[in-house]
């Protein structure tokens, strides 16, 4: 505040601004030379008044001012809202949509803060427009709640499909003091809402039949609920004899007959009928199957009626009724869905009376219908069963469409190698609810592949190495050693100006694991190339939480050093440490020596003698939700397991220990449908030179080192051996390196048209596990291989038998991809 100023012609003037009010925080400024006077440390909100007095040097006072008043604010507010969250009220569903059509949600919209409430209306909301929507979808309202931060929105859906509410992009939702939602915060509702149709499986029953009522419970149909559907056969193909007594035979029968009606393909069917099981006895000493223990209707409890067992039986028009229970079609009922009162009235046994494409064949007013063969009496119990006995070879027939409950079941007798229709029961078919979603769509772009059996050597540790320096990150690690116990290393001293190098691959199993460090002087540790440790303190304990990997092997490298003094853990302790369930419980680095914990290179991945690895490649994809992904075994006739690298990954590996053929699978499920594709992985034993047995004496393998010089009598071969028992040590490759750091191997081999269907190759690595197999095979002169990692310098071998080529391999430095070391071998294969 600040006073009019004031002046006396020969003295100076003081100023007293004074706090009249004696709110809170007011103060006085006593006596002061400035005419301004700012009061700090005022409550919000409240009314302060102030006067000012004025005197001169010689202490003479005015009056005091007229009183200023003045009303404290804050800050203007300049935060933005944001959503915070939608929720609905019918947990995310999914809705079966009945009829009418028309379904309501009411949403709770929060924000972070209070909004304006004049600014958040319905036009303000929309279902997310890539998703398959219900035909309509209308926000009625959106109302206040007693938090003015939180707003109930009611949607009415009409019709199938996918519902998730969001904030239109254009909305300009505002809190009190105008400050517009953030934009990126308006994200859609985290539930996405089906609503669905009710069909029956097969899509032959018919949900609005009858009142849409299931007449088992009496209660509207619903999702879960289950059904039976029954036909006779007919026609020249839909007839056949009774003479067996193997009631799988009768059932493989009807199931051909139903499917015969495409609709029908892959359902499973019983026939309704008993069968004497021995041949051999007389019918009266013989054992049977009852048509109710073979169609699974044997259960009666709770009788006919509503709620008894077993399920409701229903015509291949999916609308006729023929029972609502087990009890039914053996008890008899009285149908009231039957509008045909003409041929089946009162309670009588209703029979499948419509074949397999949904005919009635006969006159339904007819005493008796086509002729159907039961082996069994309107009750279900046995009379005359279907199979030929040592004194018998007839068998109870009945007749589709009869009018009388009896002649459904029974009529007269057949002998068994008459050929009659037959009643099918379905085995229990599922209501289920119709997807809107857009199913996912997987493709396996790896076509179907033989993958061979091959040796794999595990090597279990770390590689260690040391660099100069206190904590050098720059320099790679030179690979002096490899490590089983890492904490050989990391749990003793180090030299003065070095850094201690440890770098390999470790496996967590379910993707809890933290580590710690405790080291004199410094630490880093990095996992899949990333910094998860540092500490330059040498006398601090530093930890990590838990880090959440994926389950599956990671990269690790460790770095720890001493610039001068003392060195390695500090007091003791454990200097480098973790603990397998993410927490404090810290332990030593250390493989059990099968590289199941540590390895230096992950592909080595069994210590298996066997061992192939197919790489699969796959493509999912969505319109409209982010769908999980499984690979899983499906079929096939190897024996071994498969072992997936990543299963829930669509570009992946499995890997195989036993010869066969394997069927795998990739699922891709979005939470409403699932896809899949598959392919079929042949495994092959380990292949030797099979060609060369009549050259491995004795009848041995080609793959036999016959004479024990540990080179292989198919590899001996194609190096210009003369016979087996030659010591093929001396034929094997002279390795040198020329000026360029390039590899060269000379060696001596068989030309390409004495190898038969056998081919040399030249392989190459930079760490002994992962092997480059070249394209082409070791030429007859000069060239490159397809990709031009290998040149080839080709002359004339020595004179004498076989004759032979000296070739000159010179392996490209570059495919050591920077490393220092690079391999190379010869294979031979067919």
């Amino acid at each position: 505040m600040t006073a009019t100023t004031r002046s006396d012609p020969s003295l100076s003037v003081e100023y007293s601004f004074s706090e009249t009010s004696g709110n809170s925080g007011g103060t006085s400024s006593g006596w002061q030379v400035s005419a301004t006077y700012t009061d700090d440390g005022l409550t919000l909100d409240t009314t302060y008044s102030y006067t000012v007095t004025m005197r001169d040097s010689s202490g003479n006072i005015g009056p005091p001012s007229e009183v200023a008043m003045a009303l404290t604010t804050g800050a203007p507010d300049t935060t933005a809202p944001t959503l915070i969250s939608f929720g609905d009220d019918v947990g995310g569903g999914p809705i079966t949509v009945g009829d009418p059509v028309t379904y309501p949600v009411t949403y709770t919209v929060t924000f972070s803060e209070a909004m304006n409430a004049s600014t958040v209306d319905t036009a303000d909301f929309e279902n997310n427009p890539s998703l398959n929507g219900p035909a309509t979808i209308t926000v009625d309202s959106v109302g206040t709640t007693g938090n003015p931060a939180v707003f109930e929105v009611a949607v009415t859906t009409t019709g199938v499909g996918l519902l998730q509410l969001q904030i239109v992009s254009t909305a300009t939702l505002e809190d009190p003091a105008a400050n517009a939602l953030v934009p990126a915060s308006a994200s859609p509702d985290n539930d996405i809402i089906a609503f669905a149709n009710l069909v029956g499986e097969l899509g032959i029953l018919n949900l609005t039949a009858n009142g849409g009522i299931n007449p088992n419970t009496g209660n509207p149909w619903q999702v879960g609920d289950q059904y039976r559907l029954a036909f006779h056969t007919v026609g020249s193909t839909g007839t056949r004899n009774a003479t067996s007594n193997d009631p799988a035979d009768y059932n493989t029968y009807v199931t051909a007959e139903a499917h015969a009606n495409a609709t029908l393909v892959g359902t499973t069917w019983k026939a309704m009928v008993s069968v004497n099981l021995n041949s051999s006895t007389t019918e009266a000493l013989s054992a049977k199957v009852n048509v109710k223990d073979n169609t699974d209707t044997a259960d009666l409890s709770g009788g006919s009626g509503i709620g008894g067992a077993g399920f409701p039986v229903y015509a291949i028009d999916g609308t006729t009724c023929i029972a609502r229970n087990n009890a039914d079609i053996w008890n008899g009922w009285s149908n009231p869905f039957d509008s045909d009162s003409n041929v089946r009235t009162g309670s009588v046994r209703y029979s499948p009376f419509l074949d397999q494409f949904g005919n009635q064949t006969v006159n339904p007013n007819a005493n008796d219908g086509i002729d159907v063969a039961t082996g069994a009496k309107s009750n279900g119990s046995d009379s005359n069963p279907l199979g030929n006995t040592t004194d018998n070879t007839t068998f109870t027939r009945g007749a589709a469409n009869a009018n009388t409950s009896g002649r459904v079941w029974e009529i007269f007798t057949n002998n068994t190698s008459d050929t009659l229709s037959y009643y099918a029961l379905s085995e229990p078919l599922t209501v289920q609810a119709t997807s809107p979603n857009t199913p996912p769509t997987v493709t396996i772009n790896t076509p179907d592949q033989t993958v061979y059996l091959q040796t794999v050597t595990t090597i279990p540790g770390l590689y260690y190495g040391t660099a100069s320096g206190d904590i050098n990150e720059s320099t790679p690690n030179p690979e002096t050693e490899i490590l089983v116990d890492v904490s050989s290393r990391t749990e003793n001293s180090i030299a003065g100006s070095t850094t201690e190098i440890y770098t390999g691959n470790i496996f967590d199993a379910d993707g809890q694991i933290s580590f710690t460090e405790y080291i004199d002087d410094k630490a880093r540790i990095w996992i899949d190339g990333n910094l998860v440790l540092s500490n330059d303190a040498w006398n601090t304990r530093t930890q990590t939480a838990n880090l959440n990997l994926a389950p599956g092997w990671h990269t690790i490298e460790i770095r720890i050093s001493n610039g001068g003094g003392g060195s390695g853990p500090v007091g003791g302790e454990i200097g480098i440490g973790y603990d397998p369930a993410g927490g404090t419980a810290w332990q030593i680095l250390t493989d059990p020596g099968d590289g199941s914990f540590l390895r230096i290179n992950q592909n080595a991945v069994s210590a298996v003698a066997n061992q192939a690895v197919a790489n699969l490649d796959g493509t999912v994809t969505d319109a409209e939700q982010i769908p999980t992904t499984t690979w899983t075994r499906v079929g096939g006739a190897g024996a071994g397991d498969v072992t997936f690298g990543d299963a829930s990954a669509v570009d992946t590996t499995a890997t195989f220990t036993e010869a066969g053929t394997y069927v795998l699978r990739l699922t891709a499920d979005d939470g409403y449908d699932q896809s899949f594709d598959e392919i079929t992985i042949t495994v092959m034993p380990p292949a030797p030179l099979a060609n060369y047995d009549a050259w491995a004496t004795g009848g041995e393998l080609s793959g036999d080192d016959a004479n024990g010089d540990g080179v292989s009598n198919g590899l001996a071969f194609l190096l210009g051996a003369a016979t087996p028992t030659v010591d093929a040590q001396g034929l094997l490759p002279v390795p040198t390196a020329d000026g360029s750091g390039n590899l060269v191997m000379t060696f001596n081999c068989l030309p390409t048209t004495d190898r038969g269907t056998a081919a040399l190759k030249v392989s190459y690595s930079k760490d002994l596990v992962s092997w480059t197999d070249t394209v082409t095979e070791v030429p007859d002169a000069d060239g490159n291989d397809a990709g031009g990692d290998v040149s080839y310098v080709v002359v004339a071998g020595p004179a004498g038998t076989p004759t032979t080529k000296t070739v000159t391999a010179t392996i490209d430095s570059s495919v050591a991809d920077g490393g220092d070391k690079l391999f190379g071998r010869l294979v031979g294969e067919e």
